[in-house]
Formats: structure tokens, C-alpha cells, sequence
């Protein structure tokens, strides 16, 4: 009788072990699981949720990186009928517009506020004496220009990815483009639709 116990506590003993064994591993599972999750809902609260763009390009960047719930205002620019040509037009009107006003960027208790380098200048200048987070960006004079200042936004907002995939859907674009263009032709002249140029 002895025998038969000490073989069934061992029995008990492996089964134990064994299950203890399953019940960790998935445990682990579970936090490779859950651990992203939690560490993008984290990201998701340390990112800018209220973000006043002061500037017609930092509005095109702001709208095709960030989800516009985020948006807090864009220029007034971005919805007049000449820069439709930025496919932009259905967000923009969903948005509120600033003209560059301090006072009307106050009143959208922003989080984060973009600009260019000579935008509102007197506006920036006191927002930053208050104390709020401004950003500002560079004109862009060539292509290495652009694709900077799309990163820059980007880690700007938390949004690196979508701030690559701007980048990539425009390159591409870029290459379809070059490749219409005859052999030995190059182009003179871009009529580029907006900013009455």
C-alpha cells in the first residue's frame, strides 16, 4: 500500500509541476501579449491631443499623419477653394480654423502648436513667452527638405510610421511621374495649383 502511494504522490508531484510549468508559460504569453497593447495605450496618452497648426504646409502634414480627432485647429488657408488641389478639402472643413491669432489659438488650449519659421511671428513669440510647446519647421527648398520636416512632424505627433508612409506614397508617386517624362526631355515648368502660384 506504501508502494502504491509513493508512486501516486509522485504521479501527483510531475502532474503538478507540469501543469505549473503550462500555467507560466502562458502567463508570458499573455504578457507579449498584452505588453504592446498597453505600452501603445501609453503612447497614446503621452502624444498631442490637441494640436493647432499656424501654417499652411504644417496643416497638409498634420492632416494626412494625424487622425483629426486630434486636431484641434488648422489655418483658415487650408479650406479655401485654391488649395483644393491638396485632396484635403473634407477634413479641413471639418476642422476649426485660426488665422493666426494668438488669442484664437488660446481659446483651443492646444497641447502642441505647429508653425513655420515666419508665421505670425508676434503670435509664436507670445505663445512661447506662455509657456506652450511650439514647433517650428523650416521652409522646404528641395525634396530632402520635405521628407525632413514629414519625420520631424511626425515624432512630433508619436506618428513615425505614418509619417514613412507619407514619404513612401509620395516617392512612389514621384517615380511614376519621372517615368512620363520622354527620354532625354526634362520639365521647365510646374504649375503646382496652389498659393496662386
Amino acid at each position: 500500500m506504501m508502494i502504491v502511494w509513493r508512486h501516486t504522490s509522485r504521479r501527483f508531484a510531475l502532474l503538478a509541476d507540469a501543469t505549473a510549468r503550462v500555467f507560466a508559460r502562458t502567463i508570458a504569453c499573455l504578457g507579449l501579449f498584452i505588453s504592446p497593447i498597453l505600452t501603445n495605450a501609453a503612447d497614446a496618452q503621452t502624444r498631442p491631443q490637441r494640436i493647432v497648426s499656424m501654417n499652411l504646409c504644417t496643416d497638409e502634414l498634420l492632416m494626412r499623419i494625424v487622425d483629426p480627432s486630434r486636431i484641434a485647429s488648422v489655418t483658415y488657408l487650408s479650406q479655401q477653394p485654391i488649395n483644393a488641389p491638396l485632396g484635403l478639402g473634407g477634413i479641413a472643413s471639418k476642422l476649426k480654423v485660426n488665422h493666426g491669432l494668438a488669442e484664437e489659438v488660446l481659446m483651443q488650449e492646444p497641447d502642441l502648436i505647429l508653425a513655420g519659421r515666419f508665421t505670425a511671428t508676434t503670435a509664436v513669440s507670445l505663445l512661447r513667452r506662455l509657456g506652450y510647446t511650439i514647433i517650428t519647421f523650416e521652409p522646404e527648398l528641395t525634396l530632402d527638405d520635405m521628407r525632413a520636416n514629414v519625420r520631424k512632424l511626425g515624432a512630433a505627433v508619436g506618428e513615425n510610421a505614418r509619417a514613412e508612409q507619407v514619404i513612401k506614397d509620395f516617392d512612389t508617386r514621384l517615380s511614376e511621374l519621372q517615368a512620363q517624362i520622354p527620354a532625354g526631355e526634362k520639365p521647365i515648368f510646374a504649375d503646382i495649383g496652389v498659393n496662386d502660384v
